[in-house]
């Protein structure tokens, strides 16, 4: 596990895994008949089911290599304790349940198969941290989640103050209502009202009067006429997006703050209220609720990565710190061993000399043949020497050497 190509080995199977997942006919990833529909089983999912169970074995080492190493879950930095291990841990015992022969559907344990490649997330350092800076940030961004809601609804509540009906301004083809509603003109898909003026007359199908000779005239509107029907086009958003109420406004605001098609809304309320207030509102709008809180989710985003990128450094300097101790520790034990052994054979060699040179003050002293003490010798060579000289046989031998001295 600690050996430095583990990793990268374990990132090449599972580049490896996901490209011939990515490649397989996904028409037959449920069947073991060799045609389908008259055609031929393609080869590459013949390798991929063939390969199964080669990732599969492998990355069952990798797990069972981290669980012999790191323990299972019962101690503190156990596999199961950190969660991308847990992930990891649930593919390969999916892998292995889909060999159990009898077990009933195993194409819903190869969908788990899909997970493989999230593997990589763990196995790549610098993408697990991007990971976990986001999941680290959901408590912050709920607070900024918050805000950006204040924003949306302040901001629906003012349009659906200003603009409540103004989607349903067309222009007219007559100036009296027809069999109880009015004849808009097809060919004009704009709003109108304002920057967008009309031939005849401007009106909506919920209104029930109109202006005739000065006079206000009320009629009924037929109760079979689709008094948003003129909305249904695509131009329009078919009428999904408007003021008329606070949940169709809050969804205006929120595509507003998508930057999707929010041009195209502005201009509908441009050409039905006022061009330069519907500029306004829109632009402040999208930098408020689009820009300025896209940016603050970035700087929390980014502080979240900071802190935990310097966790993560305090975290092995701590490591290199403590192994550097650690190894300190170790050597000095060593150099104590090592002073303890050269001091060990020092006074063993010296205790040697001293045995074998110097006589002990506690032997008794040296008598000659008569019995009387004659003294102490310092050194054991003297008292050798003295013993040899106590030996008749030696003074013979001294005598002999004499007399064949003198004959020569």
């Amino acid at each position: 596990m600690e050996w430095k190509h583990f990793d990268n080995i374990i990132i090449f199977l599972i580049a490896c895994n996901s490209i011939l997942l990515a490649i397989m006919d996904y028409r037959w990833k449920d069947t073991d008949s060799s045609t389908l529909e008259g055609t031929p089983k393609p080869l590459t999912n013949a390798i991929v089911d063939e390969s199964e169970i080669f990732f599969t074995l492998c990355f069952t080492f990798e797990a069972t290599v981290k669980i012999l190493s790191m323990g299972l879950i019962m101690s503190k930095g156990c596999y199961l304790r950190d969660g991308w291990n847990c992930l990891d841990f649930a593919v390969v015992v999916t892998g292995l349940l889909q060999f159990i022969p009898g077990l009933a559907n195993t194409s819903a344990l190869r969908t788990f198969r899909l997970f493989r490649p999230l593997r990589s997330l763990s196995a790549i350092p610098s993408m697990k941290l991007l990971v976990n800076t986001l999941l680290n940030s959901v408590r912050q961004l709920s607070n900024i989640l918050v805000l950006d809601n204040f924003f949306i609804l302040t901001f629906a509540i003012f349009g659906l103050q200003m603009w409540q009906g103004t989607m349903h301004q067309r222009c007219r083809e007559t100036e009296r209502p027809v069999n109880g509603t009015w004849p808009i003109v097809q060919d004009d898909l704009r709003i109108c009202g304002s920057f967008h003026s009309c031939s005849v007359a401007c009106g909506s199908l919920y209104e029930t009067t109109f202006i005739e000779n000065g006079t206000e005239v009320t009629y009924e509107i037929s109760e079979d006429i689709d008094k948003s029907e003129e909305l249904k086009l695509l131009e329009f958003n078919y009428g999904i997006t408007n003021f008329d109420e606070i949940g169709g406004a809050y969804l205006t605001i929120f595509q507003v703050t998508t930057l999707e098609g929010w041009a195209d809304i502005m201009n509908m309320i441009q050409d039905g209220y006022n061009i330069y207030t519907g500029a306004a509102f829109f632009v402040v709008c999208v930098v408020t609720c689009s820009y300025f809180l896209l940016n603050l989710t970035v700087a929390v985003m980014l502080d979240k990565f900071k802190q935990l990128n310097q966790e993560n450094t305090d975290r092995a300097l701590h490591k290199y710190e403590k192994n550097q101790k650690r190894v300190q520790e170790l050597k000095e034990m060593n150099s104590i061993m090592e002073l303890r052994s050269q001091v060990s054979w020092s006074t063993t060699l010296n205790s040697f000399f001293q045995n074998a040179i110097y006589t002990d003050p506690g032997d008794p002293p040296q008598v000659d043949e008569a019995g009387h003490k004659i003294g102490r010798y310092k050194f054991k060579v003297c008292v050798l020497c003295w013993k040899m000289a106590q030996i008749p046989l030696f003074n013979s031998f001294i005598l002999l050497l004499i007399v064949l001295n003198s004959g020569i």
